[in-house]
């Protein structure tokens, strides 16, 4: 998914190369700094993210601002892809990549004794007694030292690709509402029409 922003002049007034730079130096960053402020590009205040998910930024330790950053793939991908110009007029696509990042979770000593067999449930409601052997008992110290000591734990997997993560975050999916963070906001128009006047792209 992406954005194209397209701008337009008379041949022999309109500079579509000046312009194709303009927009690809300001539109990725206004995305960002937007984002990064839990802006939407409608102008408006992103969803709130759920209950759950706000309890698993706070296990990881992270500010729970709805800025769309867990580990910032998705945003750090945005970049000018495509770059379309003409005699009057010029589209630049910019868009999220389609690599990808490692999932991770938030750390949990629950799950190092789960792993070990010394509770059940997923929360670890239930206790169980057992006696570990030596090479059990120095694997689990290994694995609550590696649950406490992390923000975030990385799960082995990879996530989906970040254009079409930013896709389902932009629309919104069966499960969760749309957070549109691609395209400008109307006051950042202005702000990029500004730029493209001082760039003297029109003459």
């Amino acid at each position: 998914m992406g954005i194209t922003t397209k701008r337009s002049g008379t041949p022999v007034k309109f500079d579509p190369e000046k312009a194709a730079k303009v927009i690809g130096a300001f539109v990725p960053g206004a995305i960002l700094r937007r984002t990064d402020q839990g802006i939407s590009s409608t102008g408006q205040a992103f969803a709130s993210y759920s209950t759950q998910y706000r309890r698993q930024l706070q296990r990881m330790g992270e500010d729970q601002k709805i800025d769309l950053r867990l580990t910032g793939g998705l945003m750090n991908s945005i970049k000018v892809r495509e770059t379309r110009i003409t005699g009057t007029g010029v589209e630049v696509v910019i868009a999220p990549d389609t690599g990808s990042s490692s999932q991770v979770r938030a750390p949990s000593e629950i799950r190092a004794l789960r792993r070990a067999g010394l509770v059940e449930g997923r929360f670890g409601e239930t206790g169980i007694s057992k006696t570990l052997r030596r090479g059990e008992a120095r694997q689990l110290e290994r694995d609550l030292k590696r649950e406490s000591g992390q923000r975030q734990i990385k799960t082995g997997e990879q996530g989906p690709p970040h254009n079409v993560l930013g896709y389902w975050i932009h629309h919104g999916t069966s499960t969760t509402p749309a957070r549109p963070f691609m395209g400008l906001t109307p006051d950042q128009e202005r702000e990029l029409n500004v730029l493209l006047g001082k760039a003297k792209v029109f003459g």
